[in-house]
């Protein structure tokens, strides 16, 4: 038996070339860079986004010139790279001719098996290319999805170093020492490949995943897709896609029609309204820690966002998205909760309003209607005292075994309200409210510290799992209000 799918014709730039694929419907960039192209330098590892060893450079024009980030190929849906400039490790250079982050590696001995290294030639090249003058802690951040087997890590990082120290003797010449020379030719001619994607009907056997892979260019075009495909409600929206994607590669879970919100370009901005930060379902993770604003007026949002996975993955992950997938273990959310943020949600016949803490519904369930999308996420910016706190294995790219969010406002000593979110101890983020009433017109002291932190233990009632028991979990809670409120002293 055979089944009629659509599939996505893609024009882009693929390291000094022009390259068109038809591609199916729920390939990922990795599928289609190794099977489609052989660039098997690429290399496919966890198929989580975890490892970091599949990461490549996506070029896209902004603001006139190409800008590279680094992302994780095997959660990128394949249709991503249309119109774009895509760059792999065999792009960089050639065993006779290293590029300068490849000689690095061989003169401090930073490659081992080799597995890996590919993966960390690219982030590097996107952090070099995007920041010439990049520092110790800038390019350990640049690593952080990156993972060494032969934990050679010290040694990768001594070749980061020395490559930053040579850019910075060579200042300048960065195109010379770090962008291949075909990056300028590339520049001039993108802007002619971001035409619509064709579609091509094919028959393939039966049991393809996905039928079709949808991309409207505005709300009114997605709502008459969804509406259109209502009859199987076999679709799932995809925007960052790090989800998504993940349900994809490790459960072969993928429905039969995917609707790819990300080119909807209404929703990539972020708005700073009077008092009230607007952020678009589309803006990356990347941009919002980017943005001046935000930056300013909301480092709560920022101290929970830059501890959310890797570089690569917030280069494609969304805040909707986070706020969408309603895991319980979403720092997001946790973050939005204490600062009383609203989700903006709309269908085809209006939008809504809903405060984020009546969003959540219960594990993994929300109050997102059918055919209904979070467009928006509206962020208070009131002066408050703020904390996050984040308690997993590992101090970067790790899942939160319980985080905290805390927002005051105070006068002097005294409390006049406080807001405190936790994630990690129920099915979804929750507000410790009664500890919040306890805070509530009180002066700061140890002894309301500590009646606070053991009240906000008793609120919850966490699970055991392979992150950490239900007493572990209850003594991190205690644990967090305290550092929280010691702040204020």
């Amino acid at each position: 038996m055979t089944e009629t799918m659509r599939k996505p014709r893609i024009s882009f730039f693929l390291n000094g070339r022009a390259a068109v694929a038809a591609v199916s419907p729920g390939d990922t960039a990795l599928t289609v860079l190794r099977r489609q192209f052989g660039l098997t330098g690429t290399k496919e590892g966890c198929n989580e986004g975890d490892c970091g060893a599949c990461t490549v450079a996506l070029g896209e024009l902004r603001g006139g010139t190409v800008e590279y980030r680094a992302f994780t190929s095997c959660l990128l849906p394949a249709t991503r790279l249309h119109g774009r400039h895509v760059i792999t490790v065999e792009g960089l250079g050639a065993p006779e001719r290293p590029h300068p982050i490849q000689q690095a590696f061989l003169d401090h001995h930073a490659t081992q098996c080799g597995f890996c290294t590919p993966g960390f030639v690219m982030s590097l090249f996107c952090l070099f290319a995007r920041n010439p003058a990049a520092t110790r802690a800038e390019i350990a951040e640049a690593l952080e999805g990156n993972l060494c087997r032969c934990t050679g890590y010290l040694s990768i990082d001594g070749a980061g170093a020395a490559l930053a120290e040579k850019i910075k003797i060579n200042a300048g010449d960065i195109r010379g020492q770090i962008l291949p020379a075909y990056c300028g030719e590339v520049a001039e001619q993108l802007h002619r490949f971001d035409r619509p994607i064709e579609t091509v009907e094919v028959s393939e056997p039966s049991g393809e995943r996905c039928l079709a892979y949808h991309l409207p260019a505005t709300l009114e075009q997605a709502f008459d897709i969804m509406w259109g495909i209502a009859e199987t409600a076999d679709y799932r929206v995809v925007a960052g896609g790090t989800d998504v994607m993940v349900d994809a590669n490790v459960k072969g879970a993928v429905p039969k029609h995917l609707v790819d919100v990300s080119r909807i370009a209404g929703l990539r901005s972020i708005r700073d309204d009077a008092g009230t930060i607007v952020i678009g379902a589309n803006v990356p993770m990347t941009d919002i820690l980017l943005h001046p604003a935000v930056r300013a007026k909301l480092p709560l949002l920022c101290a929970a966002l830059s501890q959310m996975a890797s570089l690569q993955v917030r280069n494609a992950a969304t805040l909707a998205g986070n706020l969408a997938t309603a895991s319980p273990i979403g720092d997001a959310g946790t973050a939005l909760l204490a600062l009383d943020a609203v989700a903006v949600l709309t269908t085809k016949l209006g939008e809504r309003k809903v405060p984020v803490e009546s969003f959540y519904k219960g594990y993994r369930q929300t109050e997102l209607c059918a055919h209904e999308l979070v467009t928006a996420v509206e962020v208070p910016t009131a002066d408050v005292a703020w904390d996050f706190q984040k308690s997993a294995k590992r101090s970067a790219v790790d899942i939160t075994a319980v985080s905290s969010g805390f927002a005051a406002q105070v006068e002097g000593r005294r409390i006049v309200s406080a807001r405190i979110a936790l994630g990690g101890v129920a099915p979804t983020p929750v507000l410790a409210r009664r500890t919040m009433e306890l805070l509530t017109d009180k002066e700061i002291d140890a002894a309301l510290i500590e009646q606070a932190a053991r009240m906000a233990a008793s609120e919850v009632e966490p699970i055991s799992d392979v992150r950490g028991s239900r007493e572990y979990r209850s003594a991190l809670v205690r644990n967090h209000v305290a550092k929280h409120l010691s702040k204020l002293l």
